[in-house]
């Protein structure tokens, strides 16, 4: 079944190199900011999971070494509003 909505939706295979970095996310003042932060990554090729937490103050991502980078990743939280990123 996964496999059909794979197709059905384009969504990328994970690959066995998949990497997880962890950020502490400044400049949060509700969940819409988690839930806007989260979008940003809808359709970014190589991030397989985003996620934010505005209590914790913290977002955790699924990607793929090989497309993006950790520091990319911060960029697209930095470029989306007042929002810092530290590691």
């Amino acid at each position: 079944m996964f496999d059909k909505l794979k197709k059905i939706f384009g969504a990328e295979e994970m690959p066995t190199n998949a990497a997880t970095v962890a950020f502490e996310i400044e400049g949060m003042t509700c969940n819409h900011c988690a839930m806007n932060i989260r979008n940003r990554f809808d359709g970014v090729e190589g991030v397989f999971r985003a996620e934010v937490s505005f209590p914790e103050g913290k977002g955790t991502f699924v990607y793929d070494p090989d497309k993006v980078t950790p520091e990319q990743i911060a960029a697209i939280i930095e470029d989306g509003g007042s929002y810092k990123v530290r590691r």
